[in-house]
């Protein structure tokens, strides 16, 4: 239900536009780690985790008009980045914190990744900043995602509030969007794989996991 919510408010803010899209990918980063560490056992945060792809993913379906090929890449993207999340905070458990700090720190280092369009790019300067930028877009969930629709809605730093204010991604420095969703999905997969690898029994809190 929360997700169906996500969903359905980034719908009536943004209508059918990138918003719709970008927005719940941004506001699951503060709800995945959470929603997964207040679960002890792998199977309840996998529940969880496709708990909010599955609410989010249906707002997209009834309300993107997404042709059934957009969708799966989409819904794939989505499905993989809370992945990763949920296993980033499993796995920073594993080190005596308890569920809260872990899942606190998993936001922070998901909002980071997802901004690095913003606070990096006054860094990325040199021969190797196109190389660099174009290294990070290619794992980024929000140019996949837009790599998936760019035909419908053009680049996301073409936007005037992004190339005025935001980024200066293909000013400064250029680079392409990906043309396929597979590194994100595997970057993030792997990421949540690691994290997934060994988390508590049921019954046993995370914060005794050693």
């Amino acid at each position: 239900m929360l997700a169906l919510l996500v969903g359905w408010a980034c719908y009536a803010v943004s209508g059918v536009s990138l918003g719709l899209f970008f927005g719940p990918i941004l506001l699951v980063t503060f709800l995945a780690p959470g929603l997964a560490m207040a679960e002890d056992a792998t199977i309840p945060r996998l529940i969880a985790c496709a708990g909010l792809t599955l609410g989010i993913a249906l707002i997209w379906l009834i309300s993107g008009n997404l042709s059934a090929f957009d969708a799966v890449r989409c819904i794939g993207v989505l499905a993989a980045y809370i992945f990763a999340l949920a296993g980033l905070a499993a796995f920073l458990s594993r080190l005596g914190m308890g569920p809260t700090y872990p899942a606190a720190i998993a936001v922070v280092i998901g909002f980071a990744w997802l901004t690095w369009p913003v606070w990096l790019c006054p860094w990325l300067d040199g021969r190797r900043a196109e190389s660099i930028a174009h290294v990070l877009a290619v794992a980024h969930p929000l140019m996949a995602i837009n790599g998936v629709l760019f035909d419908r809605f053009n680049i996301w730093d073409r936007y005037m509030m992004s190339y005025q204010q935001l980024t200066t991604l293909n000013q400064d420095v250029f680079y392409t969007l990906p043309k396929t969703i597979f590194w994100m999905v595997a970057v993030h997969g792997v990421v949540g794989a690691i994290g997934f690898l060994r988390v508590s029994k049921p019954g046993l809190p995370s914060s005794a996991i050693k």
